[in-house]
């Protein structure tokens, strides 16, 4: 994903607006929960003969052509799924989205210089996927491994690829619950509280795909678990 997402609050009111995601609603105060859905939580299920992951995190990385929810769309998208302890992961699909040449030529300068040199712009022209098929295709894999509204969405800046998932891809949203976890936030703390630990946090690649961008984020956050949290271990 692109650095330096700007106006990303606001474009949360542009994508309310918008009657493809009328399914998906966006609440300010997090709604009651009940006794069980925890104890819910907690246990590994198994649906359809797959047993699911237990407190699953749903890794999502999007590649736009831009940041501006109004005009940009999707052109790539990657899925992982994890359980809660991110030792156990499940690879989902990981596919261009095609676009007309139209579409690509109103990308800006940054997405331009990047995705052409990542081979992201020719494997958008080269797909046969559309939006509608990526949607089908990303919810058809969480909903394999994860119960409705128990799975938590995760990655970098993780509220950007929500926003565009609810204008392009609301059904995905829908199955997820309305927490997100994002490891930008605890490196930000990190970076505050914890400054020798942070320096010491694995460097990106910098690829700039959509799939290379989860399994970084994956490890960032398993190395911040080592690293900064308590060993749950030594909790009483």
């Amino acid at each position: 994903m692109a650095p330096n997402a700007k106006n990303s609050f606001a474009a949360l009111d542009a994508v309310g607006d918008d009657e493809s995601v009328a399914t998906a609603s966006v609440h300010k105060e997090e709604p009651a929960e009940s006794c069980s859905s925890h104890d819910e939580q907690e246990k590994e299920s198994t649906s359809g003969g797959r047993r699911k992951l237990r407190n699953p995190l749903v890794w999502v990385d999007l590649e736009m052509t831009g940041l501006d929810i109004e005009k940009d769309t999707i052109i790539e998208m990657a899925c992982i799924i994890t359980d809660g302890e991110l030792e156990r992961s499940v690879q989902g699909p990981a596919t261009a989205i095609h676009h007309s040449d139209a579409v690509l030529e109103g990308m800006n300068d940054w997405c331009k210089e990047h995705h052409g040199a990542s081979g992201l712009t020719q494997r958008v022209r080269d797909s046969r996927v559309d939006m509608g098929a990526a949607e089908q295709m990303l919810l058809d894999f969480i909903a394999e491994h994860t119960e409705e509204g128990m799975a938590q969405l995760a990655g970098n800046s993780v509220h950007v690829d929500r926003i565009f998932l609810l204008k392009h891809m609301p059904r995905v949203v829908a199955h997820l619950n309305y927490r997100i976890v994002d490891v930008s936030s605890i490196k930000e703390l990190a970076r505050r509280w914890f400054p020798k630990t942070y320096r010491k946090a694995p460097r990106k690649t910098l690829a700039h795909t959509a799939l290379s961008d989860i399994k970084e984020s994956i490890e960032e956050l398993k190395y911040y678990r080592k690293a900064v949290f308590k060993d749950p271990r030594q909790c009483k």
